[in-house]
């Protein structure tokens, strides 16, 4: 039996915006302008922010990689058309490898541990002087920050092969890199989280941390990811490779992550408090969760899961919510973008600043934010770039046609071959 032609509009090309990129420069100036400003005025919060916007922009960087990964493992065809997305979201992991050198610098600022004569005048911290090192430090989150990058190198540069070759052995490749992708990530990030944000008080310790991070890191990526492909829908930039359905199905995905991180979240609270071990319910205390302890923190912990949470779950319950019915899910997105940042504040702010001391009390963070913003500007400029360097959708992939029939709903997907794009 003959197959019709299946014609569909052609994804237009992504030219930066002039402003956009200008923007990007201007915050990235600004930003690290300030950070210098705050080396002499307040070091430590410079620091601090120098940490929060690494952390943050990474996280954001990272959860692109592993969700294109998982999807090439899964042999997802719905999420292809949205993929170079995710894409150029994770090319700003090797940016951060760079920018890690800089926490090497800090480091004496930021971590008690990263002088040996205290180590060794702390019993307890005697029996992790092997881990908590400054070489250890250094070599370990390279190589996990090094490994990732190459792998994320290596899957973008085959994913843009794709596109003028029609080699059929290229997708399998790209299945067996992001499965290694995926163990190294596994590996890498749980390093990256012990070492940049658990090691801050290096009492402290939770066995549910590196799942935790993951799930604040993966739930922003998503919304970010959204709000990107809003705002390229918007322009029409997919052309008919994306449509209602996939914003649903990624609502649907970024719903399921709001209820994973809370389950997570309290889970890590709820096992430490009933514990009740001072080496463990240190951190909870610093951020005043008991009601019997004031800390300046309250309102700032007990926002976290209102509005991570509680407010984002009962929003995205509807289906037309998460089909941004009313602009409901992009509001959400960006909610949930905002608050992954005073999350990671949260968590590197209050930890004391001098050997000894009690933890900070909240102020106004001017330096934290300039130098966020700083962080922020570099990776919408590498974002944006990398979208404007291949074309918007990978139009030869063996599992577009999937995406076509989302679009189409109830219809047969076309053949790969009796796709036409005018």
């Amino acid at each position: 039996m003959a197959h019709h032609e299946h014609e569909v509009r052609a994804p237009k090309a992504f030219e930066v915006p002039a402003k956009f990129r200008t923007a990007c420069l201007a915050m990235a100036v600004l930003g690290f302008a300030g950070f210098g400003v705050g080396l002499f005025v307040d070091y430590y919060a410079a620091w601090n922010g120098y940490l929060i916007g690494f952390w943050f922009t990474l996280s954001l960087g990272l959860a692109g990689a592993f969700l294109n990964a998982t999807q090439y493992l899964a042999i997802a065809g719905w999420s292809v058309s949205v993929r170079r997305i995710g894409e150029a979201m994770a090319q700003y992991v090797p940016v951060a490898a760079v920018l890690f050198i800089g926490l090497i610098f800090g480091g004496e600022k930021l971590y008690h541990w990263w002088d040996p004569a205290y180590v060794q005048a702390d019993s307890i911290l005697q029996k992790k002087a092997a881990v908590l090192d400054s070489t250890v430090f250094s070599a370990a989150c390279i190589i996990s920050l090094a490994a990732m990058s190459a792998l994320i190198f290596k899957i973008r540069s085959l994913s843009l092969k794709m596109d003028s070759s029609s080699d059929p052995s290229i997708y399998p490749k790209q299945k067996t890199i992001s499965a290694v992708f995926l163990i190294v990530y596994v590996i890498g990030f749980a390093i990256l989280s012990w070492y940049c944000l658990m090691s801050l008080e290096p009492h402290w310790f939770s066995t549910m941390w590196s799942v935790y991070m993951f799930a604040g890191m993966f739930q922003s990526g998503l919304a970010l990811t959204i709000l990107i492909m809003l705002w390229l829908m918007d322009r029409d930039y997919f052309g008919d490779f994306v449509s209602t359905k996939q914003v649903h199905d990624l609502g649907q995905f970024m719903f399921a992550f709001t209820v994973f991180y809370m389950y997570i979240a309290f889970s890590q609270f709820l096992l430490i408090w009933y514990a009740n071990i001072p080496e463990e319910a240190m951190f909870y205390v610093t951020r005043g969760t008991p009601p019997d302890v004031t800390t300046g923190w309250e309102v700032i912990t007990w926002s976290i899961p209102v509005l991570k949470f509680l407010v984002p779950f009962f929003i995205l319950l509807p289906q037309e919510h998460k089909k941004n019915k009313y602009n409901i899910l992009r509001y959400t997105a960006v909610g949930l973008v905002i608050m992954q940042l005073v999350e990671v504040w949260w968590i590197v702010a209050p930890t004391p600043h001098e050997k000894g001391a009690l933890a900070a009390a909240p102020s106004m963070p001017i330096f934290e934010l300039l130098t966020t913003m700083g962080f922020m500007g570099v990776f919408g400029f590498v974002v944006a770039t990398q979208l404007a360097k291949a074309n918007l959708v990978p139009t030869k992939d063996p599992f577009l046609a999937e995406s076509i029939e989302h679009h189409h709903h109830g219809v047969r997907p076309p053949r790969p071959e009796n796709i036409v794009i005018s």
